[in-house]
């Protein structure tokens, strides 16, 4: 599935969809070599740290089983 350019166009277009949902959003820091996860909680724009509303999306899991869903994020530079 092809994704939205940013985070912010993600969460315009599938913030309905993933309204129920727990949302952990990782980014890769390649410097570090890790992901880390820096939200947890709903999808809504206003929670969700601005710097990261620009990154671009790499990936998204969804789990209907456990009702979750992670974003992937580009790597950091």
């Amino acid at each position: 599935m092809a994704y939205p350019r940013t985070l912010s166009d993600y969460i315009r277009l599938y913030a309905n969809d993933a309204a129920d949902m727990e949302v952990d959003i990782c980014q890769y820091s390649e410097r570090d070599d890790v992901w880390g996860s820096f939200y947890h909680g709903k999808l809504v724009k206003d929670k969700i740290p601005e710097w990261a509303l620009g990154y671009e999306v790499k990936d998204v899991y969804e789990s209907k089983e456990n009702h979750s869903c992670t974003i992937y994020l580009k790597a950091l530079e």
